[in-house]
């Protein structure tokens, strides 16, 4: 589960240095159709979030990769968490999966 530490950590960084917000890439809004989100953002901010400016530090880190399917656009972070708990549920699934069929062949 190294990959979900991995991918709290670089968000943890993202939002300490930019004042305990993670920053959001307007392009990456717009992209993944949020455009009502990315004129709300424009106007004010919520508590989490606020848009990628000449300021931000690690913007890299920030909310940058959109995912149009899911209407998302989510942090390099949050693709770690991802991919850990995408590689994590089918080993646990397919290890009681087979604890229920050892058993019932008892």
């Amino acid at each position: 589960m190294w990959l979900v530490a991995a991918g709290l950590i670089l968000n943890t960084i993202a939002m300490y240095t930019n004042g305990g917000q993670m920053p959001v890439s307007a392009a990456a809004l717009k992209a993944a159709g949020l455009q009502d989100f990315l004129d709300f953002m424009r106007s004010s901010s919520d508590a989490v979030h606020g848009l990628i400016g000449p300021h931000t530090r690690l913007w890299f880190l920030s909310d940058i990769i959109p995912l149009p399917l899911f209407k998302k656009v989510i942090s390099p972070g949050d693709a770690f968490i991802i991919i850990a708990l995408l590689l994590f549920f089918p080993e646990a699934t397919g290890k009681l999966s087979r604890r229920t069929v050892t058993r019932r062949d008892k």
